[in-house]
Formats: C-alpha cells, structure tokens, sequence
C-alpha cells in the first residue's frame, strides 16, 4: 500500500485567514447581516472608528451564513420544543460575527480591543481547523480491518450486521472537515452528484483529501467485491466542508449546515481539531474545537436538535482537565467550577494491540470513548494502486470508529422500537464501562482517562434483548 504523504502537498492552503469572533450583548439589537457597524450610533460609533484606526479595513460579518437567521430562529424554536432543558437565550447564534484581521497584527489584541467594548460580551482570537492527522468475503480487505472484530480487540461490528439495522440501514450521518475523495470506488459518495454529497464549502485539493477519504471507509465502506468494507455500510453519508477558496475557515457554519440536514437521530461527525498559530497564548495546539464558544454553541444546538454529535478529542497529547480559559475556568474539567458540556461524545484515540493511550491522544474526565488509533485498514484517495491503506490513525480513526458504532445502535435501536435514541441515552450506551472495553493504564502513565471502546456485542445484549 502505497503512502499518501509522499503525495506533493500544496502548503498555501494552510495559510488561512486568520479573524477574531466577537459576540455582541443581546440588547445591541443588531440585524445579522454583514457590515452590521454600519447601524452603530454615538458612541458605539465612534468607539468602533478607533478601531479601525488601529486595524484598518475591518468590517464585521455573520459566521452563519449556511442557512437565512429567520432559519436559525426556526431551528432554535424546534430544539426548545424536543428539549424543554435547552436555553438558547443564553448562547449567541445571531449576534456573534468575525473580523478577519489585517495583516501585520495580533488577533489577541483584537480580541482583547473588541471584549474592552460596553457592547460586546465576548471576543476571542479564533484559530482555523485542521484534520487529527496523524466483513463479508467479498470484501477482501476487510480481514485486516480488526477494530470490526470482537472485544476486547475491535468493536464487534461482526456481530451487529446479524441483526436488523446493525448494518447502518437507514441512518443518516454528516462529516464535517475539509477533504474526501467521493468517487473513491469504496464509497457510496460515488453514487451521488456532488451538489447533493457535498452540502456546505469546498473540498481541499492535495493530500488533505486522503484524510476525508479514509474516515468514510471506516464508516460507509460499500458491501461488494472490492476493498474494506464500513462499520455501518448501509447507512446515508453526506459532507460538509469548513474550508472555502478564499482560504477561509467557518467550522461553526460548517456544523450549522449539518444541523440543518440531519434529521432527529442523525450523527453528526467532528473530524478535526483546532490547528495552533504561533504567537497565541489562548489555545493549546490540536484541541477539541468545542473549547471556542461559537462551536460550542451550535454542537449544543445540535444535541437539543436530537442529533448525536461526535468529536474528535484532537491530537495534541494534552491532559484537558488542566486547560484553563482566559478566566480561569477549566472548561473541560468535569465537576470543576465552569465546566460545560456540550453533549458531544469527544472521542480519544489507543493502540491497537495492548489499549494503550497513544501518546498523541488528548485525555481526561470529559473523554467519553476511545477506539483504534493506529493500523486502521481503509480507503484513501491516492491512485492508481494505492485506494487503500493500513496506516490511519489518531483520533480521527478513533473518532470514525465511534461514529460508525453510533450509527449502528441506532439503526437497531429504531428496528427494534421504533424510535430513535435521544444524543444522551446514545452517549450513555456507547461509554457505559459495563458493555465496552476499559483502556489499559501505562505503567509510566497512570491516570490518562479516555474512556471505554465500545462493545457492540454486549450493547446489544443488554439493551436490546
């Protein structure tokens, strides 16, 4: 098998713009639409003069722009009816908007301008994202593809496809990240015009594309003659890419597009993580992207929307108890003051032979799952002679793994009452040490939590008699 990273990469699609999220108190009572400094009086006016003083050619533009803000309101009203719990006062979908800064400047300076304003209730430096890097006979590789198998090695998809709906049939999932080959010829994206595969962005050009490539192998690998074969290969996959040819990167629009396809009891998969830039003192690099407040939002969205969101855990090899905003809050730190959950299952990554947590791998309490973060067998879009490799790995394998058992419990959980699992009994089922396989502690490394692997055989059993 051939190695895609010897493919040429074109770098200049790493150099995105980089902009400053600002979110506006609710009684600034501004319409969501670009170039919205125009309706400021007074003060406001004059305060945002000075900054374009200082940062010249700036001008404010909605983050949202997948679906209309009457669209919005409509999805935020139909959460508040499935999920009487959620609040969406308190989150900020139509009056948060980004500056991208002029060239020359510091983003956290912005920031720390913009979060100085009467007006505004938050601002902060937001970094771009990047992918976590890193069967039947006919089928012919799907031998090697041992995260299928049986506890404790693999997940037991084997077991799944004997029963009705465990092959993913009639299940819905989106990938949100930058690449993918769709007409890769183990993909059902091939299947499909590209208007109706992709729904949001454009597709990355290069070697970033294999990335997107072998995720969908994973999870949505055709049942025929050729290659590897999915975890849940019947199931209805679609993408939505964050990237844009102007070099931009919008992840929270790219999640609101998904939202706003996916049906109650689709999946919504997170592959990628927030890519560091030199200089920022506000984020740790390759960290899960719900720790920026605009994801945060709409994944939360999503979840009272009765979509099950997973996310990959980011490959950064950090402790995210310790991780501390720039108040001081350990967001990530379950029971600590602050701490927030979005109802995400955020996915870690461990060997494939001893469960071992791979040192690129994020860890702590707010980790639900872990899965194969190495030698995973699947598609790439490296051609000809190299459709397939045995290399993936990191939490995106981990985190495509995770999704593919998602979908399967929840095609059988709809065969067997007809009703579809709520994102928190799914998460529930999917991390219950009872029905999965612990991590294995290092001996030198004691106290690295990501969770359990699921195992679908006792899920099953156990909720599905």
């Amino acid at each position: 098998m051939k190695d895609p990273t010897q493919q040429p990469h074109d770098w200049k699609h790493e150099e995105y713009r980089i902009r400053v999220v600002v979110t506006f108190k609710p009684s600034t009572e501004l319409p969501y639409e670009d170039g919205v400094e125009e309706y400021f009086k007074n003060d406001q006016s004059e305060y945002w003069q000075a900054l374009t003083e200082e940062y010249p050619g700036i001008t404010l533009k909605r983050i949202y722009t997948a679906v209309t803000p009457d669209r919005i309101r409509a999805l935020i009203e139909e959460a508040k009816e499935r999920n009487a719990s959620y609040q969406p006062h308190e989150r900020h979908l139509l009056t948060s908007f980004f500056v991208e800064l002029p060239p020359g400047k510091n983003p956290e300076n912005l920031a720390k301008a913009l979060a100085a304003w009467e007006i505004v209730k938050t601002a902060h430096f937001d970094p771009p994202g990047r992918e976590p890097q890193v069967n039947s006979p006919g089928n012919p590789l799907s031998v090697l593809q041992g995260y299928l198998d049986a506890a404790p090695k693999g997940i037991d998809a084997r077991y799944a496809w004997g029963l009705p709906g465990g092959d993913g049939k009639g299940q819905h999932l989106i990938d949100v990240e930058r690449g993918w080959y769709l007409n890769h010829m183990d993909l059902p994206t091939r299947h499909s015009p590209l208007k109706d595969a992709l729904i949001l962005g454009s597709i990355l050009p290069g070697y970033p594309s294999v990335h997107g490539t072998s995720v969908l192998g994973i999870i949505c690998g055709e049942d025929n003659t050729t290659g590897i074969l999915g975890i849940a290969h019947h199931s209805n996959v679609r993408v939505a890419s964050y990237y844009d040819n102007n070099y931009s990167s919008n992840i929270p629009n790219a999640v609101l597009a998904a939202i706003d396809k996916l049906s109650p009891g689709g999946v919504l998969l997170l592959e990628v993580q927030l890519l560091y830039v030199p200089g920022s003192t506000l984020y740790w690099p390759y960290m899960p992207v719900e720790v920026t407040q605009t994801t945060f939002d709409v994944i939360e969205l999503a979840i009272a929307q009765d979509i099950t969101v997973i996310e990959a855990a980011g490959n950064g090899g950090h402790d995210l108890d310790t991780y501390e905003d720039l108040s001081g809050i350990k967001l990530l730190q379950q029971g600590a003051d602050g701490y927030r959950d979005s109802g995400a299952i955020l996915v870690g990554a461990a060997s494939s032979e001893n469960r071992f947590r791979l040192p690129i791998s994020n860890y702590g309490s707010r980790i639900d799952c872990y899965a194969w973060g190495e030698n995973v067998v699947t598609s790439a879009s490296v051609a000809p002679g190299g459709e397939y490799i045995d290399f993936f790995g990191g939490t995106s394998a981990a985190a495509a793994i995770i999704a593919g058992a998602a979908l399967v419990v929840q095609g059988i959980a709809v065969q067997h009452s007809g009703k579809y699992l709520k994102p928190a009994k799914l998460r529930d089922m999917l991390s219950d040490p009872a029905t999965g396989t612990p991590f294995t502690e290092h001996p030198s490394l004691p106290n690295q939590h990501i969770g359990v692997m699921p195992d679908l055989n006792k899920i099953i059993i156990t909720h599905f008699p």
